[in-house]
């Protein structure tokens, strides 16, 4: 078996990543609503559906432009108290069947397996794997040390 090793450091730019394809759903979500209430008001002819859709729209896209930015700053914030001002470094292996998340300053691992991933997110700069237990297991795509993105996929696929 393919053996794939993937570091990295966190920073704002790839948590703010993260949380962005973390909420993605929450957004269309209320993109889709504000857009039906603001059609009700339409149709209707009420101005109490259209006030309700534009304000639920503007409350999407703040939602979209806030909410990742201050859930990023929040965490790389808390990364940073604990690991006394240092750039936190995570390696993340997959081989055997299994996936082992490293801290490479501290050393602690944590292990999960292969088969227990459901879902992948894919953005500009990081793939996420979310697990059965909805843990989201991130990789950077220049963080690669071996093996390559198509090999993670091609192990995900057995």
């Amino acid at each position: 078996m393919k053996m794939i090793k993937n570091e990295f450091s966190y920073n704002m730019q790839l948590l703010k990543e993260f949380y962005w394809l973390s909420m993605r759903h929450v957004f269309i979500f209320l993109i889709l609503a504000s857009i039906f209430v603001f059609v009700l008001g339409l149709v209707f002819t009420n101005g109490t559906f259209l006030a309700l859709g534009i304000i639920l729209l503007l409350f999407s896209l703040l939602y979209l432009v806030f909410m990742p930015i201050a859930l990023a700053k929040t965490n790389y914030q808390r990364l940073l108290e604990r690991s006394s001002g240092k750039e936190v470094m995570n390696r993340v292996c997959v081989a055997d069947g299994k996936i082992i998340i490293e801290n490479v300053d501290t050393h602690n691992k944590v292990e999960y397996s292969l088969l227990s991933v459901r879902k992948i997110k894919e953005g500009k700069r990081i793939i996420c794997l979310i697990t059965k237990a909805r843990v989201a297991i991130m990789f950077s795509k220049d963080g690669f040390l071996e093996g390559t993105q198509e090999d993670l996929y091609s192990l995900l696929k057995k």
